[in-house]
């Protein structure tokens, strides 16, 4: 006989109409788990394996070679865009003259702007608000050409995500990084009413629940992320109450799961709830290869105390990398040796571990504010009630053996000491926007694609909203922190006390930092706001009608190019030539892309520029 709380869970569960969710229908994600299947295998460490340690800075070879060689391939698309904008009194060929005048010389922040983009968390609004404002940015859209911001997106550099921009740019990449329109319509199939909760499919649970004791019995932490990992990639998500009471599962740590069948169910297009499919296989992918998508960092924060805070370590998944960007350390390992713990530190020969980085396991933990306990939708909320029934844990991390342990100070690296990492959700400690990664890179522009919801109102709470500048602030007040002197970031006006919204940054793109030091990067904050369709679902929606996402990309393409789309009276609807704010936005921003290296190349801003400054500026 089934415990009664678990019957009472099921009862709370079953009561809930969960939608069957779309797979990727980009490329295939390849699969390439060295051990064949989802528990990763130990080896020994290559003669060269070592522990990169840069106390300033962080960027391996592997890194670096990507962004040099995509520098390279972006010189063309450079004066593509560059003759598009309308720019006057601007030479293309002249601003260019120096990544061209000898093979090898186009080099990012040096030669040529250096570009990035930070997607905020936010749950699908977040994913689908930053997938919109990317598709108007791309050079492959036919609109976003027609806006003359196209290309924008194949000029970046680098692309940051975090909880709900980490699905985006996670299953956009394990997809070899499709265009956006493509995703819309036949990858994140987000409608539908049909219930997947069904008691009699509990057969389909036992495998996938061996394949994660076979990592526990291989010696590896298994934290409350596995049961998610491999469910929010399945072909088919069910949560059975037959899969509760046969394998033992603790009620607390089933929170995570239920989190990642009720979130995604299937982003990821791979056989077998793509156990094979490793976040380095982005690097197999053709896009990567040939250098023509920004190099994608997912982030997440270490919870080395009991608390989260502006100054916890953040922790960076790349295809190269994983790293620590943190005051105290800077220091990476090949994403490829992820679970594998200090040389130092080993009793014998040094064991190298594969295949930890199965690629939902890294979007789990990067995105776990989900599996928090959610008291703000009141005692009678359906995901207060499973929460309550879960257990008391407030937070669900994934548990990653520390490579970086006796590294740094101990006194200024909260890691230090630390045997496993317990990583989680960067949303939780106050930075929804994942700008960190961006900032100590040492970009020129950094996008800021804001789909949080501010103002004091819990994420996971019934309430939707929009953004009001704080995600944005706090990574401000991070870098005035004295431990963060040297990281280079504009200033903010504050967004706690109101000053931000009252000055209206939160309803219209705004420039930050155009008069800094050249070493500042330029912010350009695009936040999510209502255009021409309603964008403020909750965080925890997970439906979604066909027009509802067409509204996100219908309201994304008007804020990223200033012009009303095509489509806001609907497909019958006439493109015209109406602007929300400036007809000069194309070539304001322009403006603001090439703003840095004019400087460095010893040119004045152009008084079209200078107009373009002054109207956008905060």
């Amino acid at each position: 006989m089934p415990p009664f709380h678990l019957l009472k869970l099921y009862t709370l569960i079953c009561g809930v109409i969960v939608p069957y969710i779309g797979i990727v229908n980009g490329e295939k994600a390849i699969e390439n788990s060295p051990s064949g299947g989802y528990a990763p295998i130990k080896e020994d460490c290559p003669a060269d394996f070592k522990i990169n340690i840069n106390y300033t800075a962080i960027m391996s070879e592997g890194e670096a070679s990507y962004v040099q060689e995509k520098a390279s391939n972006s010189v063309q698309g450079w004066a593509e865009y560059l003759t598009r904008a309308n720019l006057t009194d601007f030479d293309v060929a002249d601003f260019l003259s120096q990544a061209t005048s000898t093979e090898g010389n186009a080099l990012a922040g040096k030669t040529l702007p250096n570009i990035g983009f930070a997607a905020s968390g936010g749950g699908h609004r977040a994913m689908l608000y930053s997938a919109s404002i990317l598709a108007a940015f791309d050079g492959r859209d036919s609109d976003a050409r027609d806006s003359r911001t196209g290309g924008i997106l194949q000029l970046m550099n680098y692309i940051s995500g975090l909880s709900g921009g980490a699905w985006m740019l996670g299953s956009w990449a394990a997809a070899d990084f499709p265009d956006f329109q493509s995703m819309q319509n036949s990858s994140w199939k987000l409608t539908g009413d049909e219930r997947y909760i069904k008691m009699e499919i509990g057969q389909e649970y036992p495998a996938i629940s061996t394949d994660i004791k076979r990592k526990k019995h291989a010696g590896f932490p298994v934290s409350v992320v596995e049961r998610f990992l491999l469910i929010i990639l399945c072909r088919t998500a069910f949560v059975t109450l037959a899969d509760i009471i046969a394998n033992q599962t603790d009620p607390r740590k089933f929170a995570i799961s239920l989190w990642g069948r009720f979130v995604a169910g299937k982003l990821i297009d791979a056989p077998n709830e793509a156990q094979k499919v490793l976040f380095t296989s982005i690097k197999e992918t053709k896009a990567y290869q040939a250098r023509e998508v920004p190099f994608p960092i997912l982030i997440a924060v270490s919870r080395s105390g009991q608390s989260l805070t502006l100054d916890s370590a953040i922790y960076e998944f790349t295809p190269e990398d994983f790293s620590v960007s943190h005051p105290g350390l800077n220091s990476s390992i090949p994403m490829k040796y992820l679970g594998t713990r200090p040389p130092t530190l080993a009793d014998d020969d040094p064991e190298c571990v594969e295949g930890f980085d199965n690629i939902g396991f890294v979007l789990g933990l990067t995105s776990n504010i989900f599996t928090t306990r959610d008291s703000s939708g009141g005692s009678n909320s359906v995901w207060s009630k499973i929460t309550h029934t879960l257990g008391t844990q407030s937070i669900y991390e994934g548990l990653v053996p520390n490579p970086f342990q006796g590294f740094g100070e101990s006194n200024t690296f909260p890691d230090h000491d630390t045997d496993t990492l317990m990583l989680a959700d960067g949303g939780f400690a106050g930075e929804k926007l994942p700008l960190f990664p961006l900032i100590h890179r040492n970009l020129d522009v950094i996008f800021a694609s804001d789909a949080s919801v501010d103002g004091g109102t819990h994420p996971l709470s019934e309430e939707g909203g929009y953004p009001n500048g704080t995600s944005l602030y706090m990574t401000y007040l991070k870098t005035q922190q004295p431990q963060y002197h040297g990281y280079r970031f504009p200033e903010i006006p504050n967004a706690l006390n109101g000053t931000f919204a009252e000055r209206g940054y939160n309803k219209r793109p705004t420039f930050f930092g155009c008069n800094a030091t050249p070493e500042t990067p330029i912010v350009v904050y695009l936040p999510n706001y209502f255009v021409v369709a309603p964008t403020n679902m909750t965080t925890r929606k997970i439906t979604f009608t066909d027009e509802q996402i067409k509204g996100f990309f219908r309201n994304g393409h008007a804020i990223a190019t200033q012009a009303l789309s095509k489509l806001q009276n609907g497909e019958n609807g006439t493109k015209g030539n109406q602007t929300l704010t400036s007809v000069d936005w194309p070539s304001c921003l322009a403006c603001a892309l090439i703003d840095r290296q004019n400087t460095r190349n010893g040119k004045e801003r152009t008084p079209q520029c200078q107009q373009c400054f002054q109207n956008y500026c905060g």
